[in-house]
């Protein structure tokens, strides 16, 4: 049986802006994810309008502890979230440029090396005219 892609999700922000991306992870056995129990967390974004979008035009790590809730508990910054334990604020440089998708896919790694992917997230970007032109 072949599995469904997810569909990413898609949002639209001003170039060179932060981005929150809130998510409930749940392991392969549908338990949900606390700090402890993952090994590395790994991500890649993706210049979906570049000349190489299969390319990571930005990667790195994410510290397990820094991103994993637990217990996943309401916040009153995200009233319209259902318990998110994964918080992740995207740092706007991963979107430096306006009139651009981005594609950002994340994954965990748990102890056992199994891992769980989070859903893609694609965020297009909107050009600031009042900002400076790097030339």
């Amino acid at each position: 049986m072949t599995q469904a892609r997810p569909k990413p999700t898609k949002i639209v922000t001003w170039e060179a802006t932060a981005v929150t991306l809130l998510a409930e992870v749940f392991d392969n056995l549908g338990v949900l994810v606390v700090p402890g129990a993952v090994a590395s967390i790994v991500y890649n974004v993706y210049d979906l309008d570049g000349d190489t979008p299969t390319v990571p035009a930005n990667s790195g790590n994410l510290v397990p502890s820094a991103v994993v809730r637990n217990p996943a508990v309401a916040d009153p910054r995200w009233p319209h979230a259902s318990n998110p334990n994964f918080v992740w604020q995207i740092p706007g440089s991963n979107f430096p440029a306006g009139d651009r998708t981005y594609r950002v896919e994340v994954v965990l790694t748990d102890g056992g090396g199994e891992t769980i992917a989070l859903d893609p997230l694609e965020v297009e970007t909107l050009e600031i005219y009042s900002l400076p032109v790097e030339t």
